[in-house]
Protein backbone atom coordinates (compact mmCIF):
# COMPACT_ATOMS: atom_id res chain seq x y z
CA UNK A 1 0.00 0.00 0.00
CA UNK A 2 1.34 3.56 -0.75
CA UNK A 3 0.83 6.40 1.49
CA UNK A 4 0.52 9.69 0.38
CA UNK A 5 1.78 12.66 2.62
CA UNK A 6 -0.50 15.22 3.58
CA UNK A 7 0.78 18.02 1.59
CA UNK A 8 1.03 15.48 -1.61
CA UNK A 9 5.00 15.79 -2.10
CA UNK A 10 5.74 12.22 -1.67
CA UNK A 11 4.60 8.50 -1.75
CA UNK A 12 5.57 6.37 0.81
CA UNK A 13 5.55 2.48 -0.10
CA UNK A 14 4.19 1.04 3.18
CA UNK A 15 6.21 -2.28 2.36
CA UNK A 16 9.59 -0.38 3.38
CA UNK A 17 8.27 1.34 6.06
CA UNK A 18 9.06 0.12 9.56
CA UNK A 19 6.17 1.68 11.50
CA UNK A 20 4.11 4.10 11.47
CA UNK A 21 3.44 6.34 14.60
CA UNK A 22 1.64 9.11 16.26
CA UNK A 23 4.16 11.55 18.20
CA UNK A 24 2.16 14.33 19.34
CA UNK A 25 -0.56 15.80 16.80
CA UNK A 26 2.00 14.44 13.76
CA UNK A 27 1.81 11.37 12.43
CA UNK A 28 5.24 9.81 11.39
CA UNK A 29 6.68 6.84 9.64
CA UNK A 30 10.02 5.06 9.92
CA UNK A 31 12.33 4.37 7.21
CA UNK A 32 15.54 2.99 7.04
CA UNK A 33 17.36 6.11 7.13
CA UNK A 34 14.86 8.80 7.76
CA UNK A 35 11.73 9.75 9.88
CA UNK A 36 9.45 11.33 7.05
CA UNK A 37 5.98 13.39 8.28
CA UNK A 38 2.88 12.32 6.83
CA UNK A 39 0.36 14.53 8.46
CA UNK A 40 0.10 17.46 10.97
CA UNK A 41 -2.91 17.92 12.44
CA UNK A 42 -4.19 20.22 15.56
CA UNK A 43 -4.52 17.80 18.25
CA UNK A 44 -3.00 14.16 19.01
CA UNK A 45 -6.73 12.70 19.12
CA UNK A 46 -6.52 13.65 15.29
CA UNK A 47 -3.75 12.51 14.71
CA UNK A 48 -4.69 8.99 16.61
CA UNK A 49 -7.96 9.09 14.42
CA UNK A 50 -5.73 9.08 10.97
CA UNK A 51 -3.73 6.50 12.10
CA UNK A 52 -7.10 4.24 12.76
CA UNK A 53 -7.68 5.24 9.21
CA UNK A 54 -4.59 4.27 7.94
CA UNK A 55 -4.61 0.77 10.11
CA UNK A 56 -8.59 0.35 8.47
CA UNK A 57 -7.92 1.30 5.08
CA UNK A 58 -4.52 -1.40 5.43
CA UNK A 59 -6.84 -3.88 6.28
CA UNK A 60 -9.74 -3.39 3.57
CA UNK A 61 -6.84 -3.57 1.39
CA UNK A 62 -5.58 -7.20 2.52
CA UNK A 63 -9.12 -9.41 3.31
CA UNK A 64 -9.70 -11.73 0.45
CA UNK A 65 -5.90 -10.99 -1.57
CA UNK A 66 -4.26 -14.73 -0.89
CA UNK A 67 -2.90 -16.65 -3.49
CA UNK A 68 -2.65 -20.55 -2.19
CA UNK A 69 -3.50 -19.56 1.22
CA UNK A 70 -0.55 -17.46 1.51
CA UNK A 71 -1.36 -13.47 1.43
CA UNK A 72 0.22 -11.81 -1.12
CA UNK A 73 3.17 -8.80 -0.88
CA UNK A 74 1.00 -5.96 -0.10
CA UNK A 75 2.59 -4.15 -3.29
CA UNK A 76 0.45 -6.71 -5.59
CA UNK A 77 -2.68 -5.61 -4.12
CA UNK A 78 -4.83 -3.28 -6.25
CA UNK A 79 -6.36 -0.21 -5.55
CA UNK A 80 -4.01 0.56 -2.48
CA UNK A 81 -3.11 4.15 -1.86
CA UNK A 82 -4.19 5.68 1.25
CA UNK A 83 -4.37 10.17 1.15
CA UNK A 84 -3.74 11.43 4.04
CA UNK A 85 -5.93 13.65 5.07
CA UNK A 86 -5.99 17.87 5.61
CA UNK A 87 -6.08 19.22 9.08
CA UNK A 88 -9.60 20.51 8.67
CA UNK A 89 -11.15 17.25 6.85
CA UNK A 90 -10.18 15.62 10.81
Amino acid sequence: MLIRTQDKKALINLDQVQIVYVAGNLVKCNLRDCSPLLGQYSTEEKALKVLDMIQETYNNCIKGYSVDGLLERITDIPNKLFQMPQREEK
